[in-house]
Order: C-alpha cells, then structure tokens, then sequence
C-alpha cells in the first residue's frame, strides 16, 4: 500500500514542527518574563547539560533531565562587595557571580549531599532533603562553632556533636535545633564532664567528673566565597555551656546513698557506653563518607567547566562557519 500523501499545508506544518523541535546543543534561547537557556535539548525539552538564568540574574548551571534540574548543579546570585567566586561573560549576562549551593538535585529540590554558602560566611556540608538540611552533616557557623550531627527539616535532631570555638564540646541528643535528651559536656582545658539530661537547651540535672578529656579537632577548611545566612541559623547561635554554678551539688552531710539494684544500673550503663561508642564509630564513617562526596563533587565541577568551555567554543565555530 502506497503512503498516503499529504497536502502542501500539512507538509508545510511537518517541516515547520520538525525545525522548531529543539534536540541538542542550542545556543541561547529566550523565554518570556527574561529567562535565559542555553544548552542541551531533548525533543523541546531541557536534558543533558546546561545553563540557566533567571528574572533576578540568579543561575543554575548543571545537569537537567525532564525539563527540571536534576543530578549535579551550581546555584549562583549576583556578587555583592568581594563576595565573587565565578565570573563569566556571554549571552547570559556575565559579572560576577557568588556560588550558593553546590551539590544535587531531583526534580528541581536541593536532594542528596551538597554544600550551602551563607552570605555571612557560614556553611553547611552534608545531606538534603527537598531543599532542607535533612540527614547528616555539619554546619560551620561563623562564630568558629562546628556542629556534627544529625538534621531534620533544617533543624537539629537525634544524635550530634557541637564543638565550641573556646575548646568545649556538647556530645548527645537534639530536638528541635536545641539539646534536648542526654548529654555529656566536655570541659577538655579544666579536664572535667557534666553528664546529665538538658531540656530545650538547659541542663536540668546532672553531675560534674574528672577526666582526662581529648581536646575538639580542629575544623575542616573552608572553600572559598562560602556566604547567605539562613534564617533559621541566624535565630540558634551557638549554645551556651551549662554554668557549675548552676548545677546544684551534694551537700556532704546527707547519707550515702546506695543503688537498690547495682547489678542492673551497672549492666544498662555498659550498654550505653557501648550504644554511645557506635554512635562515635557512624559519626566517623560519615565524615569519612563526607570528605569523599566533597572530592567526587570537585572532580564533578571541573569536569562541568570543562564541558561548558567545550560547548562555548563550539558555538563560536558555527558562528564563524556561517559567515
């Protein structure tokens, strides 16, 4: 059976549809409300690499899949001051740029493990969730503070580590952004420990022992240009120490008190020690695991650049080859 055959106007449209079908790398193409692409494409459709830049001259470049950011990606905002850490000049704008987040994405959400730079110069290092900090990771405030830990929705919870700029550590529970649970407060340069229960922040109960405390590590190095506060950062500062003048001592003249069952107050306390020492075994691996997603998303952006620079002079070519 032969074809059918197709009136002039239906081949007119086929071929016109044909052409306006975007497949591969374009260059710039200028969406109404002065959104900017340029990239590749899929039958219409953003897929593969590419660069956009939106109303407010923010801009993602990274990978797109199904019209929307998904796999590796650069957030960056116009650089205010000496903030800069990008520049670049083509028909996307150019200046200078500062690099918000660097890291995942699924399905147009910060999702899997990226670092934040707040515009003050905090940080934040670990995994996400639907553009909030939730998983592990650790956050660098910029009062020297380092927390380790656990997030939810962009809040403390479960199990962390902060570390104090003046040496003290709090190592326990969290609940909503605060300590809240058991605990233990290291006092490394008076080689003394508060061990005890806080309650929204506060310790509540709890007692002072000697001991010879291992001194914070220090911080991971910073990359540069991290800066843009969030709010929730801006209302938890770092937590005060609890004060051993707060904590209600003893007095020697009440009686010594016994246990009434040492065996099973001994046993639960061996199972803690041992709980708490596998918590510190994961807390380890994930830095270990961090250190290794920060390497692997270094090597991701070079390659990136690499690839940008590629598609850049390849338009220039075509340029030059039709004139």
């Amino acid at each position: 059976m032969d074809p059918p055959q197709l009136a002039p106007n239906q081949r007119i449209w086929r071929i016109a549809d044909e052409m306006a079908n975007k497949t591969g790398m374009r260059s710039t193409i200028f969406f109404s409300g002065g959104v900017k692409y340029a990239g590749e494409w899929d039958h219409n459709m953003r897929e593969g690499k590419g660069t956009q830049e939106y109303p407010d001259h923010s801009r993602y470049d990274g990978s797109w899949k199904g019209g929307k950011r998904h796999g590796h990606g650069l957030f960056l905002v116009p650089a205010t001051g000496t903030t800069a850490t990008a520049s670049r000049d083509d028909d996307l704008g150019g200046g200078n740029m500062r690099l918000v987040y660097s890291g995942d994405w699924v399905d147009d959400r910060m999702e899997g493990y990226g670092t934040y730079f707040y515009e003050n110069g905090e940080q934040y290092e670990g995994e996400w969730l639907q553009n909030k900090r939730s998983g592990f990771g650790t956050m660098y405030y910029q009062d020297g503070t380092r927390y380790v830990g656990h997030w939810e929705n962009g809040l403390r919870v479960g199990q962390g580590t902060l570390y104090k700029a003046d040496g003290n550590r709090y190592e326990g529970a969290w609940a909503d952004d605060q300590q809240h649970g058991s605990g233990v407060f290291y006092y490394p340069p008076k080689h003394r420990k508060y061990v005890g229960e806080w309650v929204q922040g506060v310790p509540k109960c709890g007692v002072y022992q000697s001991e010879h405390c291992v001194p914070n590590p220090p911080p991971g190095l910073l990359p540069p240009g991290g800066d843009a506060v969030s709010a929730r950062a801006a209302q938890s500062p770092a937590l005060p120490p609890p004060s051993e003048d707060s904590i209600r001592k003893p007095s020697p003249a009440l009686p010594a008190l016994q246990l009434a069952e040492p065996d099973k107050v001994l046993g639960e306390a061996v199972m803690d020690s041992r709980e708490y020492g596998r918590y510190l075994e994961e807390v380890q691996q994930r830095e270990r695991d961090a250190r290794a997603e920060q390497a692997r998303i270094e090597a991701a952006q070079r390659e990136e650049a690499e690839a940008l620079e590629r598609a850049k002079l390849s338009q220039q070519a075509r340029a030059l080859a039709k004139q």
